[in-house]
């Protein structure tokens, strides 16, 4: 039984039409009945002024390609279910269709091409990651091996430039003083550790002889203030007076190392003394024969008597003493004062 007379489908009708066909002010105004209800009346009353609905097709053919794209995702991607549905623009229960479709029910499509296996693609990823590590790896050698080129090359440069060594001298050969300056030279461009390699020198050995020339560039330094000083004050200035100006130009060194380097540099102060008066007139008469031949011995007393004057200063003057000894028992025998 119908639930609505003939007479109010025909109301709704004409207050359809009546209102422009606006079916929302159709219903609000007529109190009854739904939008639905009445389009099922237009279109048993009036068939021909009602568009037929569309049938629209729901269901969208994709490529197998992008299926097939869409499983290997699922099946190897770390992505979620939803981004991988979102990435294809389908839903996830279709997602999942796919996948019982290639997967689920052994279809051979993905399998005679091997996209269905992911032990196949972890395999084929490993093999690209092998090929791509040895071909870093060859590239690391052959950067390794330019560098190499290029740091030799700056190494003979240098040593031609300071040590005036040629190109074809064996670099071991070099001395290990030769090897330090040539690596202080060059380690603001190379690293120490690098250069060394190319000398095969230890990293001690350079530590020492880098101290010792830094010694020795402090000693020149020191030589040459040293010889300044020396001509500046007429070459008067002894080691001593050397030091002093030294260390008052805050030059901290010992007085041993100043006379060492004067000595060695031949910086001698020449020292012009008077000659005293002297009343001394050298030998005026012949030298007497010597008796005694400096034997201080004798048998028996009297034998051999010796004598001499010595001086003595005393508050009154000076006192000689001018005593005779006997060399038998080296007792006076008499003195005169």
């Amino acid at each position: 039984m119908n639930k609505y007379s003939t007479e109010e489908k025909q109301q709704a009708i004409d207050l359809y039409f009546k209102n422009g066909c606006n079916m929302k002010k159709t219903v609000r105004e007529l109190g009854y009945g739904s939008a639905t209800g009445i389009l099922r009346w237009l279109r048993e009353t009036v068939p021909d002024k009602v568009s037929k609905p569309v049938q629209r097709k729901w269901k969208v053919d994709y490529p197998e390609e992008i299926k097939q794209a869409a499983v290997i995702d699922l099946c190897e991607s770390n992505s979620s279910t939803a981004d991988i549905a979102e990435k294809y623009g389908i839903s996830r229960a279709t997602l999942y269709e796919w996948k019982v479709q290639y997967i689920g029910k052994g279809n051979c499509i993905l399998k005679q091409q091997k996209l269905n296996s992911k032990e196949y693609y972890i395999n084929e990823i490993n093999r690209l990651k092998e090929e791509k590590r040895l071909v870093e790896q060859e590239l690391k050698k052959t950067q390794a091996e330019l560098y190499r080129a290029h740091l030799e090359k700056d190494v003979y440069e240098k040593a031609a430039e300071i040590l005036k060594k040629e190109m074809g001298d064996n670099l071991k050969e070099f001395s290990n003083q030769e090897k330090a300056m040539v690596i202080m030279a060059l380690r603001d461009k190379y690293p120490v550790k690098s250069i060394l390699e190319v000398f095969d020198m230890a990293k001690s050995s350079y530590c020492y002889q880098q101290k010792q020339i830094k010694k020795e560039n402090k000693i020149a330094k020191i030589k040459e203030r040293i010889k300044i000083l020396f001509f500046e004050n007429h070459k008067r200035y002894g080691y001593r007076r050397i030091h002093l100006l030294l260390k008052r130009e805050g030059i901290i060194i010992s007085e041993k190392i100043v006379r060492s380097i004067m000595k060695e540099e031949n910086l001698i102060v020449r020292i012009i003394r008077q000659k005293k008066y002297s009343s001394y007139l050298g030998e005026i008469s012949p030298a007497v024969p010597n008796e005694i031949q400096r034997d201080f011995h004798a048998d028996k007393p009297n034998k051999k008597w010796l004598t001499d004057i010595t001086e003595f200063k005393i508050g009154e003057g000076k006192v000689y003493l001018s005593p005779i000894i006997d060399c038998f028992d080296g007792m006076p025998i008499t003195w005169t004062v």
